[in-house]
């Protein structure tokens, strides 16, 4: 029986396996246990991580075997000796590649999208990818352009890793933090520092949905009620992760975006101006 499995790149190694035509997929190697189990026709489903597309489907054609040399021959900036020989079944560029809120939404691993997407390769169920093959081959065969709001990495031109200047946030100067956010880290440390301001009790922080699990002191009263959060940089990358409506009560950001959001919603931006940011 072909089984599916979740294929995770970057921009850059996207564009990296492209040069390559490709031949081959690989992976790192604290994950060997679980690429051992993927077997010649099983089907790899490629999604581009930071931009959120899928963006095809590659065939395996040999069992998974170890290639240092020949892995760092295809990606240069970084090391996935774990190796299968493929061939390309759907393959898109960055444009007609497929974002994560066209198809996430769909599945039947919705709300548990956020954990599987943390690393690959991951199972998917036969249902799932049954979907998400037929939508990508359906966007191939129209030439669906999908305009890309974000700025895509290409490979450097040489083996040599390129240096990269730090960029930072506005200029805050808020409790110790210099820079607003930029990222989800940034708002979940932001809101650490000001959580009791906002009448919050965190009980446990995690890397599965929902992110947070606290208690909220409810306004001008001594009650308190229990509360679940999901941290997100923007409130609209909530829709984006595919995370469902159910089984969160607030989502924390730090810029509000997604006008008609059915969820509570706490943007830091607007909240540390009445804290004297």
């Amino acid at each position: 029986m072909v089984q599916y499995w979740l294929d995770l790149f970057t921009p850059r190694t996207w564009e990296e396996a492209r040069k390559n035509n490709f031949k081959l997929s690989g992976f790192r190697e604290n994950r060997w246990s679980l690429v051992q189990k993927i077997q010649p026709g099983d089907l790899l489903i490629c999604y581009i991580t930071k931009i959120s597309r899928f963006s095809g489907i590659l065939k395996v054609i040999s069992k998974p075997y170890k290639d240092e040399k020949k892995a760092n021959d295809v990606w240069k900036t970084d090391s996935f000796p774990c190796v299968m020989d493929v061939k390309p079944v759907i393959t898109l560029d960055f444009l007609h590649s497929v974002p994560a809120s066209e198809i996430i939404s769909k599945l039947t691993i919705a709300a548990k999208w956020g954990g599987i997407v943390r690393g690959s390769p991951n199972r998917i169920n036969e249902t799932d990818g049954n979907i998400i093959k037929k939508i990508l081959e359906e966007s191939a065969k129209k030439n669906i352009e999908y305009p890309l709001s974000k700025k895509v990495i290409k490979p450097a031109t040489d083996d040599k890793r390129r240096s990269q200047k730090q960029v930072y946030g506005s200029p805050i100067d808020f409790r110790g933090l210099r820079h607003a956010p930029l990222n989800e880290m940034g708002v979940i440390y932001l809101f650490a520092i000001i959580a009791r301001d906002l009448g919050f009790r965190v009980e446990a922080i995690g890397t599965k949905f929902p992110d947070c699990e606290a208690i909220r002191r409810i306004e001008k009263s001594d009650k308190w009620e229990r509360i679940h959060i999901e941290f997100e940089y923007l409130s609209s990358n909530y829709k984006l992760h595919g995370h469902p409506i159910e089984g969160c009560d607030l989502i924390v950001c730090w810029e509000h975006d997604w006008k008609e959001c059915p969820i509570e919603v706490l943007a830091l931006s607007e909240r540390i101006k009445d804290l004297g940011a």
